[in-house]
C-alpha cells in the first residue's frame, strides 16, 4: 500500500468533520460507561458502548464466534472487534461525506476560466 493511499484512508477516517464527531460521541459513550462501570457497577454500563458500535459490531463479533467458537469465554477479542468495527464505521461516515459533499459543489466546466470586465 503507497502512502497516497493511506493518507487518503486516514483522511476518511479521521479528516472529516462527520466522522470527528461520529469518533467523538464514541469517545464519550466509552467515558460515560467507563464511570457508569466504576461508580455504580451496572450491568448495563457496557450498553453503550455496544449502540455507539452498533451495525459493524455484531459482524466481527459473528466473525469471532465462528473462530473461536460459540461456547468459549470472552477475551480481549471483544475490544479488538469494537475497535475495529468503530474505524470501520469511521470511514464509511467520513466517504459518505465525502460523497455527499461532491454533489453539492457545482461541476467544473473545462476550458478557460470567464473573465470578467
Amino acid at each position: 500500500m503507497n502512502t497516497q493511499r493511506l493518507r487518503s484512508l486516514l483522511r476518511l477516517t479521521f479528516g472529516n468533520r462527520a466522522s470527528q464527531l461520529y469518533l467523538a460521541l464514541v469517545t464519550a459513550a466509552a467515558i460515560v460507561s467507563e464511570l457508569m462501570g466504576t461508580v455504580t457497577l451496572s450491568p448495563f454500563s457496557g450498553l453503550l458502548l455496544i449502540i455507539a458500535a452498533f451495525p459493524a459490531l455484531f459482524v466481527f463479533l459473528m466473525a469471532n464466534g465462528l473462530v473461536s467458537g460459540w461456547d468459549a469465554e470472552p477475551n480481549g477479542l471483544f475490544w479488538l472487534a469494537w475497535t475495529l468495527s468503530v474505524l470501520v464505521q469511521a470511514f464509511f461516515i467520513g466517504y459518505l461525506a465525502s460523497r455527499a459533499s461532491r454533489r453539492a459543489r457545482p461541476a467544473r466546466r473545462p476550458g478557460p476560466a470567464p473573465r470578467w470586465h
